[in-house]
């Protein structure tokens, strides 16, 4: 009897104990689920891969009156520098918070973390206690005014077209991450490549965790 019992209670713990662990690991939504998400965010990475990865965005030509907003980044004891020029307002963007927002609806912020530091913050060497600017930031922000580095080079050009009708998973997949390939190719080019992309579930919706360009 006292078997029996225990074997009940261990089947009840379990079923009720159990239920958590199982669905942790949860299969991933229908594919057809996705379709729409992963059309919007390759749509919307289109804006945000011009001013990661691109040519960034308009700013006023250097020389210009209003290009003398650009300054001289360079700490006290750094010869690194850099030269700025003044964003224009038809960009859209009026600070690096706002950059920051587009950009999260599109890709997740674990994908993001790396690329704030060479957009935003500047990458800088540490050793013994001395630290140098070894990149400096592409944007910031002075007198609250938005301002891109003058002579940055983008490093990737063009846009990359997806066939949405060739979409499907590959690989495994769960509950929080999706793994979705289809065919590409670069605008003026009809070369065609596919391209596997990773979406990764965050804050209760879907974000892209590698880049579409």
């Amino acid at each position: 009897m006292v078997r029996r019992l225990s074997a009940w209670i261990l089947c009840l713990f379990i079923v009720l104990g159990g239920l958590p662990l199982f669905s942790g690991c949860s299969s991933a939504p229908p594919l057809e689920d996705m379709v729409d998400r992963v059309i919007e965010l390759i749509e919307h990475s289109y804006e945000v891969n011009v001013f990661l990865f691109g040519e960034g965005l308009p700013a006023y030509a250097r020389g210009s009156e209003l290009a003398e907003a650009r300054y001289v980044y360079q700490n006290e004891t750094d010869a690194t520098y850099a030269t700025y020029d003044a964003v224009m307002p038809v960009a859209g963007f009026h600070t690096i918070d706002e950059m920051k927002i587009r950009a999260q609806n599109v890709y997740c912020l674990r994908y993001l973390a790396a690329l704030y530091e060479t957009a935003f913050e500047g990458l800088v060497y540490e050793w013994g206690g001395d630290s140098q600017m070894v990149a400096p930031a592409r944007y910031s922000e002075r007198n609250g005014e938005l301002q891109q580095q003058t002579d940055h080079q983008p490093l990737v050009t063009g846009r990359r077209i997806y066939d949405y009708a060739t979409m499907t998973y590959v690989g495994r997949q769960n509950a929080t991450q999706v793994r979705i390939r289809m065919d590409t190719y670069k605008a003026g080019d009809q070369n065609v490549l596919p391209v596997t992309l990773t979406l990764v579930y965050e804050d209760g919706d879907w974000y892209l965790n590698s880049p579409t360009y």
